[in-house]
Parts: structure tokens; sequence; C-alpha cells
């Protein structure tokens, strides 16, 4: 019994002296002789759902995930915690989105339908019902009066303060897998299965432009901050950047070695983001186009990346069910976003596993002690209390990803109310 506090006083004293995470050691729960050093152990999160959609808020301190579970979760960017879970979707979800105030969000799925939902009370403010198929894509115009969703093989215009379609845009052959308004919500982008990108006049419902290029599917769409310009990812594993008023192709990423499920401008509209199915998320210099990072970490399809509205940070999501923060200026993962049904979810940081989880959480997280011993962490109390550490988390989001600067902090402050 001494021999275990006494380890446990050392560890105790090791972590707020030593910010560089050196070797520590610690008892585990269910023997008194047993002492296991915490670098020989991993932190595994049980697998979830997969992440179709993410977006961050207009002010960058909150997201949005949407999964195929039929859940949205809403993220607070300084803790880590699921502030809310929107569960009114019984089938899949494919896309999500803010509304420009940040109040509402929109979110499309497997169902032939799209949420309007209120996130201060979680409520469902509309249900739109219009397409015969799946939703694939869901945005807000830049007024947040109206909407755009791509579905079938149409894209619908909605009035949001009656629910009913303005338009409905049917131009495409095959399956809208995209859309997007132009900065001044007076055009429309679509990107479609037919291999084409649909550039449209929303007050007549035409086509202004035909931007044909790809030879696979489009998977993604994005208009420049400035709405000069146009970005397309598609399944013939490249990203065209347009130039939309001779409709000719400006350049032509190509780095992937996957599908592109995903892409996005900069605030600033000098660099993108893509994502797609080689697991990877490329960080593109459009002026040069060549890749500036790759950021690599998800083990699964990348289906969806943003850029934080400061352009310093992005948001992916992923098939392998996460949904990870990534600080643009390292190229480094900040955190690793994990939701699960009934409103639980777990906030992680690579390499150092120091997590935070929603009351519940800790039964997706599982402590790998090698030689083939895993546990749940929640019934190794030591562990526990080693690994759970809040405070640290909202430091490294604080400091985008800075875990020495954040442990010595945060170990600081412990030492000082202790």
């Amino acid at each position: 019994m001494y021999i275990k506090y006494f380890f446990l006083i050392l560890v105790i004293l090791l972590i707020g002296c030593s910010p560089n995470l050196q070797k520590k050691e610690i008892p585990a729960t269910n023997s008194n002789k047993t002492v296991l050093d915490i670098n020989k152990t991993v932190l595994q999160v049980e697998h979830s759902s997969d992440v179709y959609s993410v977006a961050f808020s207009p002010d960058g301190k909150t997201a949005l995930s949407g999964s195929r579970d039929g859940t949205v979760k809403w993220w607070d960017l300084s803790s880590g915690r699921v502030i809310r879970s929107l569960d009114g979707d019984s089938f899949y979800v494919t896309s999500v989105a803010f509304s420009p105030d940040g109040k509402t969000a929109l979110s499309g799925n497997g169902n032939n339908s799209i949420k309007w939902w209120d996130l201060s009370s979680g409520r469902v403010i509309m249900s739109l019902e219009g397409h015969s198929s799946d939703v694939e894509s869901v945005v807000f115009s830049p007024d947040g009066k109206t909407a755009l969703s791509g579905g079938s093989n149409s894209v619908k215009w909605w009035d949001l303060s009656s629910g009913r379609v303005i338009k409905s845009l049917d131009a495409h052959s095959k399956t809208v897998t995209s859309v997007a308004f132009s900065p001044d919500g007076k055009t429309a982008l679509s990107g479609s299965w037919d291999r084409s990108v649909k550039w449209w006049d929303l007050s007549s419902g035409r086509v202004i432009m035909s931007l044909n290029g790809h030879s696979g599917y489009v998977r993604a769409v994005a208009f420049s901050p400035d709405g000069k310009t146009a970005l397309s990812g598609s399944e013939d594993n490249s990203v065209k950047w347009w130039d939309l008023s001779s409709g000719r192709v400006m350049k032509s990423l190509d780095g992937h070695s996957g599908y592109v499920r995903a892409v996005a401008f900069s605030p600033d509209g000098e660099t993108a983001l893509s994502g797609g199915e080689d697991n990877s998320v490329k960080w593109w210099d459009l002026s040069s186009g060549r890749v500036m990072k790759s950021l690599d970490g998800h083990s699964g399809y990348v289906t969806s990346v943003v850029f934080s509205p400061d352009g310093k940070m992005a948001l992916s999501g992923s098939t392998d069910t996460t949904s990870r923060l990534w600080n643009l200026e390292t190229g480094e993962e900040i955190i690793n976003l994990v939701g699960f049904e009934n409103g639980k979810g777990v906030a992680i940081v690579p390499e150092v596993d120091f997590y935070v989880a929603s009351p519940q959480g800790e039964k997706h997280i599982y402590i790998d002690f090698g030689n083939h011993k895993v546990g749940r962490i929640d019934k190794y109390e030591e562990y526990k209390s080693f690994f759970h550490r809040p405070d640290i988390i909202e430091f490294v989001l604080q400091f985008r990803g800075d875990v020495k600067r954040a442990i010595a902090l945060a170990n600081q402050r412990k030492g000082e109310t202790e």
C-alpha cells in the first residue's frame, strides 16, 4: 500500500516539474505490485460513426459535425466538449452548415429532407421537404434568409421564412453532390456526377456557364471570397481552379492519390484546402499550384474540410469517425473530436493522450497496456486521473496545439491551487 502511494506522489511531482512528458510511472488499480510506464500505454477511442460534414461557426469558437449515425454534434472549441447533440435526423447526416449569425444550423440527410435547427434550444425550426433522394449538400445564403440544397438531379433554392422552394434548378443529368452561394448571394455553383460544374443565375434560374473539364464525378465546389473564381474537386483525383469570367481552368491541382471529396477557399482567397480518399488534407498555394502542407493523420477518407474564419486553422471530417482540428502554420493536429450517441463526446490530444469527455463518454475510451492487455479507462482510476485533464485540453486549444506550453501552464495552475 505504501509503495503504491509513493509512486503516485512521484508521478505528481514529475508531471509538475516536467512539461516534456519524460518517463513517468503510475501503478495500475488492480494490483498494488504492478507499476506501468505511462509512455508505454496508449489510449484508444472506440470507433463511432463516419463523419460526413464539418463546419466552423462564423466566430470560429464552435464547430458542427454531421455523422452517419444521424446526429449533428455542436462542439465548443475552447473546451473540446459537446455543447449539444442535435438528434432529429433518423437517417445519416450528409451535410451541415451554420447560419451567418451562428444561431441556427442546417443539416441535410439521407431521408431526402433538410432540418433547420435552433442551436440554443436544439429544436427543429423547420423541416424542408422536396428532394426525391438523399440531400447531398446544404448551405445558407450570405444574408441567412434563403438556402440551397443539392440532391437527386436538382438544386433547390429555399425561402426559409416559408419553407417553400423559390426555384428548382434542373440542368444536371445526374446526382448533384455539392452546392455553394456566391458571396453576393446572386449566383450559385453546383457539382454533379455528370462531371460538370454549373454556375447559376438565381433570379432567372438559368445556367450562366457550364464548366467542363473533369473526367470523373464532381464531388465538391466552392466560390472564392471575391466571387470571381471557383474550385471543384473530382473523382479524377484533381482539384480545378476556374476563372468564372472565361470558364477556363486557371490551375489543375494534382496531388491526391484518391478521389477528391472536399474543397475550400481560405478567407483571403490565396490558398485552398482539399480532402480526399487518400485519407489526406492538402493545403495549396493557388498562385503556384503547389502543396504547402499535407495534413496526414486520418485513417479513413476525408469527407469535409473547412478553414477557420481567421484562416489559421483547418477542420476536417472523415470516415475514420473523427473530426480533426489542425494548426496550418505547423501542419500539426491540435485535437481529435469523436462524437457518440446520446450526446456523448470525447476530445483527445494526439500523441500525449490527454482527454476530456462528456458524462458517460469515458465508456468509449480504452487503455492499451501492451502485451495484449486492454481495459476501459474508467476501470483504472489512477490512469483516468492522469489522462483526464480538461485544463490541458483548454490550453492546447487556446495555444493552437502547443502541447508543451499547455502542459506547463496547466500544471503550474494546478500546483498553485493544491
